[in-house]
């Protein structure tokens, strides 16, 4: 997925990911809320039990 393809799916611009991605700011809640649920809805699991971890959740084992 692009920067441009996960903007556009979590209604922000892509300029709001790049500055982001480049800790150039921050994601308001409900930004980070958007992008975090189209990730998910293309199997991605974000988790943060002290340690960020991504998780590449299985299709044909949901």
């Amino acid at each position: 997925m692009t920067q441009a393809e996960l903007a556009t799916a979590a209604g922000v611009s892509a300029r709001t990911i790049i500055n982001f991605e480049n800790e150039l700011s921050e994601l308001r809640p409900e930004t980070e809320l958007a992008i975090v649920a189209v990730l998910e809805s293309r199997g991605i699991r974000l988790q943060n039990g002290g340690q960020p971890t991504v998780t590449l959740i299985d299709p044909k084992r949901s």
